[in-house]
């Protein structure tokens, strides 16, 4: 009776969450015909039979091999969430990772008939009378759209990519029976519970339909073609807004070479390695705004020579905060110091559970060894350290927000482009200065000036709330909501070490005041024998002594110690 029970409640939560019964059976079939069934095997789904046999002919192939096919049967939304799950190295082997980047969006053209409809609905007029010339033949043909070269009134050469008809129906369908899955994963095998199934759906979600969004990647590169104005060599295509919406873009046209085919035309690849590596340092240590996939398809190499990088619907954005630990994982990795990057990962990661910071470093040290100790800069494959060490973050309970996985992939996007075409040049070496000069800046006087500006803010904004949360406080206890239970002690060890941490706790105001008063001092006219003033001197040594301090009671007292 319980299994009936199960069976009718789980067959309603189908014919709710799910607006095509026959999708998902097909969806299930096509896992079987590929020997995945056992996927959702467990998830006690009524009336849903694997219809198919597996294939005698992927029978014998690798579970990522197949699971690769299966998505690239399963058509545009699942192409596009193993095309985002390739980028995830922190939550699939890299294994898994490489074989879903070999997912292509090529599939059969839409007819013409079918483009023109679609522009006509979405611009209010058919190609013909938007366009002076406007190709029928596609240039290429993917799982979300099409693109078309076309010619303005002006005579000015343009693409024109065109939504696939029907494509949002279908992707709402698609999100409703993965949403539901994820739902029944999470709730009947609870050893997936920590992977979060319905959280990455739903950052998938977002990702889906902000790319379903033309509108949004025409944003996207009229703000890299701002950003890279100034950097000669490096072009990125004008929007045409006038013909553009959400489910059409109208951009330049880029006569040009695909990058991989530029040796074997005579470039001068060394020049071309070095404007792809200096838009690159740009994109990830000044601007905060990258291209997600900057794969060798989306860089052409123009005549000049010139590069124009194109598709922009993958972009990532970074904050300070993001661009500095970024910049030190790196700059940490080329001096070979373990314990700084092993630091930086500690305090970016989401921890889940808690974490042995000191096996946690011993790993992040294994892996330095591993990858990085006693190897030149050219033999440095940072994208295989990277790949390892959000592994063995997600060992450890520490979960990488995924404006970082995306950055990675993007360094490691970037380094395997390099390895694969510019073989004379070394990505570390390429970065280097933008490195430098990004832990510098991190250090500079004005950004610690800017930062204790900040600090202090946010300490008067709390002051600010005091005495509110006190009044609060103090009428939640007279009204009975707020009690405090007290528990007497009379041990002299713990009462010796409270006595400590509130000494050290005032000993850190002291401090920060002096730090302030140091320097605020630093612009005052008075005597500076070291080309800094006598009294900011003064200040940055008490400053240094109370420091010293308070640095020698944690470590004896090994309240200071890592993972406390």
């Amino acid at each position: 009776m319980p299994i009936v029970q199960n069976m009718v409640r789980t067959g309603g939560q189908v014919v709710g969450a799910v607006r095509d019964f026959g999708r998902l059976r097909e969806i299930l079939q096509v896992l079987g015909a590929h020997g995945l069934g056992f996927i959702v095997d467990k998830l006690n789904l009524p009336g849903v039979g694997i219809i198919r046999r597996t294939r005698p002919d992927v029978e014998k192939l690798p579970i990522p091999v197949r699971v690769t096919m299966a998505i690239q049967q399963l058509g545009p939304t699942f192409v596009k969430m193993g095309q985002a799950l390739s980028t995830r190295p922190d939550l699939l082997p890299l294994a898994w990772c490489k074989e879903f980047e070999t997912l292509q969006d090529n599939v059969q053209q839409v007819s013409y008939e079918e483009i023109a409809a679609q522009i006509e609905a979405s611009l209010g007029a058919p190609p013909e009378a938007l366009f002076r010339t406007f190709e029928r033949e596609p240039l290429a043909a993917a799982s979300m759209a099409q693109v078309h070269r076309a010619t303005l009134d002006d005579g000015a050469e343009v693409v024109v990519k065109v939504q696939r008809p029907g494509l949002r129906r279908i992707i709402d369908t698609d999100l409703d029976i993965l949403r539901f899955l994820a739902r029944q994963a999470s709730r009947q095998l609870p050893d997936l519970a920590v992977m979060d199934l319905e959280g990455m759906v739903r950052e998938f979600e977002k990702a889906i339909i902000a790319e379903t969004d033309f509108g949004i990647e025409a944003t996207h590169t009229e703000r890299f073609a701002r950003n890279l104005a100034d950097l000669e060599g490096v072009r990125v295509p004008k929007i045409v807004r006038a013909f553009s919406s959400r489910e059409v873009l109208c951009q330049e046209f880029f006569d040009g070479i695909k990058m991989r085919d530029a040796r074997s035309q005579g470039f001068d690849m060394a020049l071309l390695g070095k404007l792809y590596f200096k838009a690159a340092a740009r994109m990830l240590f000044e601007d905060g705004f990258f291209h997600g996939d900057l794969h060798p398809g989306n860089v052409l190499v123009l005549k000049g020579p010139e590069l124009g990088l194109i598709d922009f619907g993958m972009a990532g954005s970074l904050t300070e905060d993001m661009r500095d630990n970024f910049a030190l994982i790196l700059f940490g990795v080329s001096q070979q110091d373990f314990r700084a990057v092993a630091r930086v990962m500690f305090e970016l990661g989401i921890k889940s559970q808690r974490v042995d910071y000191a096996l946690f470093e011993g790993e992040v040290m294994e892996l330095m060894q591993r990858h990085v100790v006693g190897r030149s800069m050219g033999e440095l494959h940072v994208g295989a350290f990277l790949g390892d060490l959000l592994q063995g973050c997600m060992r450890h309970g520490l979960k990488i927000p995924g404006g970082y996985t995306m950055l990675f992939k993007a360094i490691m996007t970037t380094e395997g482009l390099a390895r694969d075409l510019l073989p004379e040049l070394d990505p570390i070496e390429e970065f280097r200065p933008a490195l430098e000069k990004a832990v510098q800046g991190r250090f500079s006087r004005e950004r610690l000036s800017r930062d204790l500006v900040m600090h202090l803010m946010s300490f008067d904004f709390f002051m600010r709330r005091v005495p509110i949360i006190g009044a609060q406080m103090a009428s939640d206890y007279e009204t009975g909501r707020l009690q405090f239970p007290i528990l007497h002690t009379t041990d002299p060890v713990s009462e010796h070490r409270a006595d400590a941490r509130f000494n050290r706790i005032g000993a850190a105001v002291v401090q920060a005041a002096l730090i302030l008063a140091s320097v605020m001092s630093l612009d005052k006219p008075q005597w500076d024998p070291f080309g800094i003033p006598l009294i900011s001197l003064a200040f940055f040594f008490a400053t240094a002594v109370f420091g010293f301090w308070i640095l020698l009671a944690a470590l004896r007292s090994g309240f200071f110690s890592p993972g406390r």
